[in-house]
């Protein structure tokens, strides 16, 4: 009777540490399915574009593209809607301020 009581003790110590350690494992398996890698770069340092009228910036992939403007979309997570020109900032995905090139100007938004 006394080894069935070891026995038993040992079995309830295990599956106390099986339970978190299960738990544990199943959060880091979800949290690798849902995440995203970053976008791929297939092409670098292509050349500047010409007619810009808010002038270039690097886009991710490090790539010189037009500058968005006040009132044009920015963001996202890896820039893919573009960054702001000089004199202008992203907030709430729309470029603010004023541009250092044209001087037109867009106020911020209170709330997004």
């Amino acid at each position: 009777k006394l080894v069935k009581s070891k026995q038993s003790k040992k079995n309830s110590k295990m599956k106390s540490f099986l339970y978190p350690g299960f738990f544990f494992l199943t959060l880091i398996l979800l949290q690798l399915w849902w995440c995203e890698g970053a976008p791929r770069c297939s092409h670098h340092d292509l050349a500047s574009p010409e007619k810009c009228t808010y002038g270039t910036v690097r886009d991710w992939c490090r790539n010189q593209v037009c500058a968005k403007g006040p009132g044009e979309a920015c963001g996202g997570l890896f820039l893919e809607r573009g960054k702001c020109g000089d004199g202008t900032f992203c907030s709430c995905g729309i470029c603010s301020g004023c541009s250092s090139i044209t001087s037109e100007c867009r106020p911020s938004p209170l709330v997004c």
